[in-house]
């Protein structure tokens, strides 16, 4: 099965080290927090997706 799979935005490592200090400054169950998550489940569905391309 072929399908057409969007690319994810590459982050360079200093960026993600850098968000994830952030992150984990936030308060528990911060909105900015949850929208973190939704983004890495997209960007987990997107590798998923290319894999079976």
């Amino acid at each position: 099965m072929i399908t057409d799979c969007p690319e994810p935005t590459p982050i360079p490592a200093e960026i993600q080290g850098r968000a994830a200090a952030e992150l984990e400054a936030l308060p528990h169950g911060s909105a900015l927090a949850q929208v973190v998550v939704v983004s890495l489940n997209d960007r987990d569905k997107l590798r998923a997706c290319r894999a079976i391309r």
